[in-house]
């Protein structure tokens, strides 16, 4: 059943007992009134639990063996009963009237499916200091384009009509993390407006486990910008952003495969890079050079501009 004016907020946790509690109090400390707080519980094996236990009925625990963060999503959203569904990563932390100004814009623009905010990050110490809203809050349309050029939508800051994820399909599994969340918010284009609203209500933690860090979430970046190739096929403008992301992406990767002694890995890498822009020759160079033994191109890899 579906209640007409409730947020659903889904947390997503998997071992996140020393920020959890954070972000679930800044949902329960939210100034709208009608809000169901969705915990899923992604095999968590450290204290997560011991943790959410304290909150008793005012949060709803779904556990769920390990699966991954687009899975653990998609659990919560499919559980949920709001009209509306927010999504709160477990280390981010919301200002008290998100929910109130979120809410709000979408009642009164019923062809908007995706609202998102401006967010600040802060360090793991930092003290959180939320401004003072001024109102009436500014906002803008993010196209298809926009989105994939340089995605301006971050998971905790949006919130989504539920009625849309009953025409477009839920997050995709396989992409994971961040590069996920940009195939997500683009495809959401081609059924309503995804607006972006200029207060920084959304607070983001920045610290070393940061998953938009780490190698796997650039291999997954690669797996989701080719997805993104297929996707966005029919779209020419959008297929040549695709490219040069996938392109400057690709390169990255080519010089980290390097950096660690893989050449093989790093020659395909930085072959892709010269198909999607054969002008650049450079990058067949290198792709050819990896070929190589290794006394034949050491100081070949100096960082270059990806273009």
């Amino acid at each position: 059943m579906q209640y007409p004016g409730r947020v659903s907020v889904v947390i997503p946790v998997y071992n996140g007992e020393q920020y959890v509690a954070q972000a679930i109090d800044s949902v329960l400390d939210q100034t709208y009134g009608d809000v169901e707080l969705l915990v899923v519980n992604d095999g968590s094996t450290d204290r997560t639990m011991q943790v959410l236990s304290r909150y008793g009925d005012r949060i709803k625990v779904v556990s769920i063996n390990n699966q991954g963060l687009s899975v653990a999503r998609n659990v919560g959203i499919l559980e949920a009963s709001g009209e509306f569904i927010a999504l709160l990563d477990d280390d981010d932390v919301w200002h008290p009237e998100k929910l109130s100004i979120q809410t709000s814009l979408m009642k009164q623009n019923p062809d908007w499916v995706v609202v998102c905010n401006e967010r600040v990050k802060f360090q793991e110490e930092e003290e959180i200091r939320f401004e003072a809203i001024r109102c009436p809050v500014s906002h803008r349309s993010l196209s298809n384009y926009d989105i994939l050029h340089r995605n301006p939508v971050h998971c905790s800051s949006a919130l989504v009509r539920k009625s849309v994820w009953s025409r477009a399909r839920l997050f995709v599994p396989h992409l994971g993390g961040a590069a996920e969340d940009t195939e997500m918010w683009a495809r959401l284009t081609r059924y309503g407006k995804v607006m972006l609203c200029s207060p920084h209500l959304t607070h983001m933690r920045d610290h070393p486990a940061n998953t938009t860090k780490t190698h796997a979430y650039r291999k997954r970046r690669l797996d989701s910008l080719e997805f993104m190739r297929e996707t966005w096929s029919d779209d020419e403008r959008a297929m040549k952003i695709v490219a040069t992301n996938l392109r400057g992406s690709s390169v990255a990767f080519a010089y980290e495969a390097a950096d660690r002694g893989e050449f093989s890995l790093a020659s395909r890498h930085f072959f892709r890079a010269y198909c999607l822009n054969p002008k650049s020759i450079k990058w067949l160079v290198k792709s050819l050079a990896c070929r190589l033994p290794v006394r034949f191109f050491q100081g070949t890899f100096s960082r270059m501009d990806p273009s």
